[in-house]
């Protein structure tokens, strides 16, 4: 449609399409990868493989839109500025629906499995509906005179996709750093090992995220006059109530120590 219509805001979009394209090839084949089950030289299995896909795709986006930005204000400046045709204006429509109603649905997926590789697939196609809202109004303006107006909006839209490019990178290269997880799922892990009658209190929390999973340290004070047996017993008891208070928690480490008042 950019090279019947001559939108350059079409043509912006295209290439950002052609980043998806290849960007949630990368996506999907990190997501199969994930979920083999982990091995000796993997034992904590492959999850981290969706934060690269993640940081791909958003080098991808960012790439394609700052080549876009040179290509678009050197042609600015040459004066070859024409206004788009009027179908540009319903194929901006169309793409925008397209954007929204997939965004929708890759969102809600990824929320439901916590996966960051998904949301950040998702967070493009809102980028897609918002980018299609900019080259509407440009086409609308070309049309109206402003002939220099389509290829703002292309512009606009190169400069929204640096800015989402690059917080996808950067929430990328935090969860191949070991990022914790949000403090509200850190404070629901304590409160519920405390809630465990035998748990006097807490040495030490941590936690990390493993791709579209979560792993959790936990060191705890409990009385020092517990069997191995009750010990035992008490680190599963537990380990259950965080998996079932924490969805998407895969592997817990518990650690007792016995509890002496000052």
């Amino acid at each position: 449609m950019g090279v019947i219509t001559g939108s350059a805001g079409l043509h912006a979009m295209a290439l950002q399409e052609l980043a998806d394209i290849i960007g949630k090839g990368v996506n999907w084949l990190s997501i199969v990868a994930a979920k083999k089950p982990p091995s000796i030289r993997f034992p904590y299995g492959y999850g981290k493989l969706q934060f690269l896909s993640a940081l791909v795709m958003g080098g991808l986006l960012s790439f394609g839109a700052a080549f876009f930005i040179f290509y678009n204000i050197s042609h600015i400046n040459s004066s070859m500025v024409e206004p788009p045709s009027q179908a540009a204006i319903i194929a901006a429509i169309l793409v925008g629906i397209t954007g929204e109603i997939t965004y929708r649905i890759m969102d809600c997926v990824g929320e439901k499995n916590n996966n960051m590789a998904i949301l950040a697939a998702a967070m493009d196609n809102r980028l897609d509906a918002l980018s299609s809202l900019m080259v509407l109004v440009g086409a609308v303006l070309s049309n109206l005179g402003w002939f220099a107006a389509d290829h703002v909006a292309a512009l606009a839209v190169a400069v929204l996709v640096v800015r989402v490019g690059a917080t996808i990178m950067t929430e990328a290269i935090q969860g191949l750093l070991d990022i914790g997880p949000k403090e509200e799922i850190m404070a629901l892990v304590k409160s519920t090992c405390l809630n465990v009658d035998e748990i006097k209190a807490i040495k030490n929390l941590r936690g990390r995220r493993l791709g579209d999973s979560y792993e959790f340290d936990v060191s705890l004070f409990v009385s020092g006059s517990m069997t191995v047996y009750e010990t035992a017993e008490l680190k599963k008891l537990v380990s259950n109530k965080i998996y079932e208070a924490v969805r998407h928690t895969e592997h817990i480490h518990i650690s007792l120590y016995p509890f002496v008042r000052q």
